[in-house]
């Protein structure tokens, strides 16, 4: 339930083989998989009215994400569960996939005043204010970059600033070497050297 952070439980296989399993009874929350501690805990889905109530048909696709002041977000990705509190921790959003790559998967955290339906998600605009400076996405990577190369610029500026006016932090010796004389080979010299 994205609206509390509540964990339900999961739902597994597919057709007449999809049954459900509580949340209380599962012992370990993975990366990869959930474990229980027998097979028994594997439901039918119309033992599980929670469950049930909550299940949607994957091939009505993703539900969508809005905000209560009516703009679109994106379609309901991965959502997270904390393995320690059996929380949502968070969810993604996807803007579809030339947005995620340019800039980046939308990941919320559940807030108060969300709204989970059956077709859709509704969050409050302030919660997307809190996500204006996520990192990810081609975008972020270019701002970032330009970042550094705005302060190398800078940085480089200042040296030749430094130069030119003679304030240069090199040592003395270096303004006071010869000028370099040129040099025929020896013709104990390997070639090319000189």
């Amino acid at each position: 339930d994205l609206a509390s952070g509540q964990f339900e439980g999961v739902i597994v296989g597919k057709g007449p083989l999809e049954k459900g399993i509580e949340a209380n009874d599962i012992t370990v929350i993975g990366v990869d998989a959930v474990m229980v501690e027998t097979h028994k805990v594997v439901r039918h889905l119309s033992e599980l009215p929670r469950l049930l109530e909550k299940r949607r048909d994957p091939r009505e696709g993703s539900r969508e994400v809005l905000t209560d002041s009516g703009t679109r977000v994106g379609t309901l990705g991965t959502i997270y569960i904390d393995p320690e509190t059996r929380r949502v921790s968070r969810y993604e959003v996807s803007g579809g996939a030339w947005r995620d790559i340019t800039e980046g998967v939308l990941s919320l955290p559940p807030v108060e005043g969300t709204v989970d339906g059956k077709d859709s998600v509704i969050i409050p605009a302030s919660a997307l204010q809190h996500q204006v400076g996520v990192e990810g996405g081609l975008k972020a990577q270019l701002a970032r970059l330009a970042e550094v190369a705005r302060n190398q610029a800078r940085h480089a500026g200042e040296r030749i600033e430094e130069t030119v006016s003679g304030r240069d932090e090199r040592s003395p010796e270096a303004d006071q070497q010869p000028e370099s004389q040129p040099q025929t080979p020896k013709e104990t010299d390997p070639p090319g050297e000189g």
